[in-house]
């Protein structure tokens, strides 16, 4: 996944990343402190339960309550990639061998609500398919605007 240094970019390009857990468990949190992303109260912002109905498989996105900043699905659905790297004790390093994943997907809840809170995490080697991506992206203010009124992003 591409992840440049937008101080030397130019004023009109969009470089596009994966967040780094701190990130990830801001945008999640949406400015408050909530044990899921976005309340509460679990159901409403995920599928979750009966693993064999659900593992393995994703959700449609939008179905459940988004939450403060217009994010859909930060809880359940899909484990999500972050930028960050960890060792086998998932301890935070420079350079793997495994990456941070957050958000509790399907395949990770087994009845088990504590697997969807917001701090829970997980590490998975980056050549092993499990998991999905949520981008962060940045660009100049006049960009930001023009995605805005597209309709392909939504800002807080």
């Amino acid at each position: 996944f591409p992840s440049h240094d937008t101080s030397q970019t130019n004023k009109n390009e969009l470089f596009i990343r994966l967040p780094t857990e701190h990130e990830w468990e801001w945008a999640a949190l949406g400015g408050e402190d909530f044990k899921y992303a976005g309340c509460t109260n679990l159901d409403k912002v995920a599928k979750w339960g009966d693993p064999d109905s659900l593992m393995g498989l994703t959700n449609v996105v939008k179905e459940k309550k988004m939450n403060q900043f217009g994010l859909y699905d930060m809880t359940g659905n899909l484990d999500e990639w972050t930028a960050t790297w960890c060792n086998e004790d998932n301890e935070i390093t420079p350079k793997g061998p495994k990456r941070i994943q957050r958000g509790g997907g399907t395949s990770s809840v087994i009845e088990e609500e504590d697997g969807l809170e917001v701090f829970h995490r997980e590490s998975w080697y980056p050549d092993e398919i499990h998991g999905a991506v949520r981008l962060c992206f940045s660009a100049n203010p006049v960009v930001m605007r023009n995605l805005s009124k597209s309709g392909l992003i939504k800002q807080p």
